[in-house]
């Protein structure tokens, strides 16, 4: 059994996404892969992961309702661990 440092159990849950970097750059649409109540995952198409700031809003509708401030925890291939921050 590998070991998890999650907190939480995740929900798995294949659904569209959006990543407000701020500082007027457009939106960066993503996949949330599962959500428990202290973070996510998120995948990308491409592997340009890097590209995501370390600190972000992640909103699931495009017009921004409901948001989560989130900062990146891990990155690997293309997809991103997040924990969200008070």
């Amino acid at each position: 059994m590998a070991f998890q440092m999650r907190q939480g159990v995740r929900r798995a849950m294949d659904r569209a996404a959006w990543i407000n970097p701020g500082e007027g750059l457009p939106l960066r649409q993503c996949t949330l892969a599962d959500l428990s109540d202290s973070g996510a995952k998120l995948k990308f198409e491409d592997q340009a992961n890097g590209e995501i700031p370390h600190a972000f809003d992640l909103l699931l509708t495009r017009h921004g309702h409901p948001s989560y401030p989130c900062r990146v925890v891990w990155r690997r291939d293309n997809a991103i661990g997040v924990q969200f921050v008070d």
